[in-house]
């Protein structure tokens, strides 16, 4: 597809490989990131 946008071009990810978005952890572990975007390090 032809992104014409001017930002992030030749860029298809703006976000970096290392990073993923928050979401809650199916069984109930402390895996899930904060809303910083920092990982909680499993259980406290």
């Amino acid at each position: 597809m032809s992104i014409r946008h001017g930002k992030h071009e030749g860029d298809p990810k703006p976000m970096p490989k290392p990073y993923t978005p928050p979401k809650p952890d199916p069984a109930g572990n402390d895996t899930a990131q904060t809303s910083d975007g920092k990982h909680s390090g499993g259980k406290k």
